[in-house]
């Protein structure tokens, strides 16, 4: 059992890894690929689809779920169970890939991130400690806490700086979530390392973000315009750094020849859209490649 009580390592093959995540919802065998219900709904698939197939967890997006219904809505519902109708464990990210994917519609300061609906345009500022408070609102099985996701190819002096709040960010988040109760809310929070393409600032970051006491640690920053080379390159060397006794979530992956590398990197945890995102265009994804299925020789 991990030191955070939650990972249970059940065996290895070479840097690849088995196991079981315990969550206050249920147990998650790994390595685990989850589904994307960005509002508390995965497009074109019911929550009866996903639990007939197996799914014993699904991640919601924390930007947009403040956007609508709006963090009151669901808090009054007692959380986003009762608000979505999944029953099983829920996964939420910070709003950190937000601050990448709508850059033109956030402000980053030392304190937090004021992003804007993208729907109404109105403004809401968002710090690390209302990432955690939120996500307790939600009553989340994983939160993660509040990042910079840097856009890449970035200079140098743009991902030291991003670091640098983000760490702060790191260890404000944690400190927060500590003061509201920690693993005792039900609620296990995970880090997240950054650094872009440098070597010796992911590995600074790891260093700072296994040493806060995290439940679990992702690496971010990734699948966000670097070449496919750097992308390998650099999720193997986090791989290779990152403890052995917590899950290792490498965010944003999901591809199955992307997930099967990963997993033998030694990641345990993956989410991507594309998977829903592609089946919405009529194509699945195959051992053999893609399958396009409203092709003529695919009809019943």
């Amino acid at each position: 059992m991990s030191a955070s009580g939650i990972f249970e390592l059940a065996a290895t093959d070479g840097a690849a890894r088995a196991g079981l995540l315990h969550l206050a919802s249920g147990d998650v065998p790994t390595p685990y690929f989850m589904p994307i219900a960005t509002r508390g709904m995965v497009k074109d698939a019911t929550f009866d689809d996903l639990a007939a197939i197996g799914f014993p967890l699904i991640l919601m997006n924390t930007y947009h779920l403040i956007c609508r219904p709006g963090v009151e809505v669901i808090r009054k519902l007692n959380g986003l169970r009762k608000f979505s109708g999944w029953e099983r464990a829920i996964l939420t990210d910070s709003g950190g890939f937000q601050i990448f994917s709508l850059s033109p519609m956030t402000e980053i300061s030392g304190e937090g991130v004021r992003f804007r609906d993208y729907a109404s345009g109105d403004e809401f500022f968002l710090s690390p400690e209302d990432c955690v408070d939120t996500q307790l609102a939600f009553g989340s099985d994983v939160a993660m806490a509040l990042d910079i996701c840097t856009r890449l190819p970035a200079e140098r002096k743009q991902v030291e700086d991003d670091l640098l709040i983000t760490h702060e960010w790191m260890a404000r988040g944690h400190q927060h979530w500590v003061a509201k109760g920690g693993a005792e809310t039900g609620t296990q929070l995970f880090g997240i390392v950054q650094g872009g393409l440098e070597r010796d600032l992911r590995e600074k970051s790891i260093e700072l973000v296994s040493g806060l006491g995290f439940a679990g640690i992702g690496v971010g920053g990734l699948s966000v315009g670097e070449s496919r080379e750097d992308y390998e390159d650099i999720a193997a060397f986090c791989a290779q750094r990152l403890p052995e006794d917590r899950p290792r979530y490498l965010m944003g992956v999901g591809t199955p020849a992307d997930i099967l590398q990963a997993a033998g990197m030694g990641y345990d945890l993956f989410d991507c859209v594309l998977p829903t995102r592609m089946a919405r265009h009529g194509v699945a994804y195959g051992w053999d490649g893609y399958v396009h299925i409203r092709q003529e020789k695919w009809k019943l």
